[in-house]
């Protein structure tokens, strides 16, 4: 009660100086920083960006149980893992933007991969650490009315080029299988320091969108003298029920070697029926070439939690392989040796279920590799993942 009578006399006492500050308070004269510390402290804040700069965090933590068995492909990795899963490793994104003028932008993006998944292979299975964060993109940009053009560590122009409008891809993107130490691929793009252009957005030009990069050997992950380009094109529209995506596109790795590319998808919205088919080819300086196709086949329909999808797919490899070295194995003369006359076949299927408006993804699925040679094993993977996005 003291405390309480003695602060109460302490307010009544200040009241006549408070009055008489009353026009200075109003001028600003006594809090004169406060809109500085207040514009301080939106400047600070991430999720709102502050008056100049917009800022947001993505990404998804994306983790599975996997089971693969084939000595001749896994090598000495485990036959049943819970990892962080190859198909699309957890991953944090921030991106700025300003609104320059009224047809200038410019911004950034970065975004650091968290998993162990690296080139779709599975270091720690194989005895070794995992690695440390990696950063997978790191980039700026202008866009205006006549396109946009980024200069950084950014995707090129055929990288992602799984043009798919089902959610199947939250499985594995056709094409691509991890299996141990060997990963198969769909021959696509990947991340460089690179320029790019691409033209205004597919909206803006009837559903078409164009891209072009370009990197030099200053990129630590092409050899001397191994200049990089690429174009892509691409086109997403709709006819009634019907909705359709495809894109082809060329690449050179000089020196090394060059690739040809294309892959689409086409829905019918009412059944949910879809069907996607991809294909690639490269000419190689060295060894053989490689080529491969492939189709997916399923259903996508809404349901009381979100989305559900039931897919089945199959890949042919003929000649070579895209497949990727890891730490001096001879990964691929292990997969080329399972080319013989009839290739490689991979085929595979799986389902799909979303929730919370694609929030939260469930998949599973299994893939079985049988080799044209009869001096290798067959090999089959099963999975199970989940994935969180925020």
């Amino acid at each position: 009660m003291k405390h309480f009578i003695a602060l109460m006399a302490s307010l009544m006492l200040a009241l006549p100086a408070m009055a008489a500050d009353k026009d200075a308070i109003g001028s600003g004269h006594c809090c004169s920083d406060l809109e500085e510390r207040v514009a301080e402290l939106e400047a600070t804040t991430v999720e709102k960006g502050n008056r100049k700069v917009g800022v947001i965090i993505t990404g998804h933590v994306n983790v599975a149980i996997i089971s693969h068995s084939g000595e001749d492909f896994a090598l000495n990795a485990k036959s049943l893992a819970v990892k962080d899963d190859p198909n699309s490793e957890s991953r944090v994104m921030v991106a700025g933007w300003a609104q320059v003028s009224k047809t200038l932008k410019g911004g950034f993006k970065m975004s650091f991969g968290l998993g162990n998944a690296v080139n779709g292979t599975f270091l720690s299975s194989l005895g070794l650490a995992d690695p440390p964060p990696v950063v997978r993109e790191s980039f700026v940009y202008l866009e205006t009315g006549f396109g946009t053009i980024s200069l950084g560590k950014q995707s090129t122009a055929t990288d992602d080029f799984d043009h798919d409008l089902s959610q199947a891809t939250h499985v594995w993107t056709l094409g691509n299988a991890s299996l141990g130490a060997v990963s198969f691929s769909n021959g696509d793009g990947t991340r460089l320091r690179s320029v790019k252009y691409c033209t205004p957005s597919a909206k803006q030009m009837a559903g078409i969108s164009v891209c072009a990069a370009w990197a030099d050997d200053d990129d630590a992950s092409l050899g001397d003298d191994a200049e990089y380009w690429d174009i892509a094109a691409r086109y997403a529209g709709e006819f009634k029920d019907i909705r359709v995506l495809f894109g082809a596109g060329y690449r050179s790795e000089e020196g090394d070697r060059k690739i040809a590319l294309a892959s689409g998808s086409i829905m019918h919205t009412p059944s949910g029926l879809f069907f996607n088919i991809a294909a690639a080819q490269s000419d190689e300086a060295v060894g053989n070439d490689n080529k491969w196709y492939g189709f997916r086949v399923g259903f996508e329909k809404g349901n009381q939690y979100g989305k559900g999808t039931i897919f089945f797919d199959y890949s042919k490899y003929t000649d070579g392989i895209f497949a990727a070295d890891l730490g001096g194995l001879d990964v691929k003369g292990i997969v080329n040796a399972a080319l013989d006359e009839d290739g490689v076949e991979i085929i595979g299927g799986g389902m799909v279920q979303s929730f919370s408006g694609g929030s939260v993804i469930v998949g599973v699925g299994a893939q079985h590799v049988k080799p044209g040679s009869p001096n290798v094993d067959s090999a089959t993977k099963i999975k199970a993942n989940l994935k969180v996005r925020f």
